[in-house]
């Protein structure tokens, strides 16, 4: 298996595992849960790991990211 296979690999695996992680989850639910929030922290910075060290290219092809609300999100 070629380094950017291994990369998408680690992008793919770990895009399930949050799936997995947030699934039974609502929003306030999710709010509430510091060690969901981490876990999904972690399997985004390894994503993210796995996109910038990859030689493949993903373009310009971006969408803006939905989530702006998440920064309120525990803070009270």
């Amino acid at each position: 298996m070629n380094r950017d296979q291994s990369y998408l690999n680690d992008f793919c695996r770990f895009a399930a595992e949050i799936l997995r992680f947030v699934e039974p989850l609502d929003e306030v639910s999710f709010a509430a849960d510091y060690k969901t929030q981490l876990a999904v922290l972690y399997a985004l910075s390894i994503i993210g790991e796995a996109t910038k060290n990859s030689q493949l290219n993903f373009g310009n092809n971006t969408q803006p990211f939905p989530g702006n609300g998440l920064l309120e999100c525990g803070t009270n």
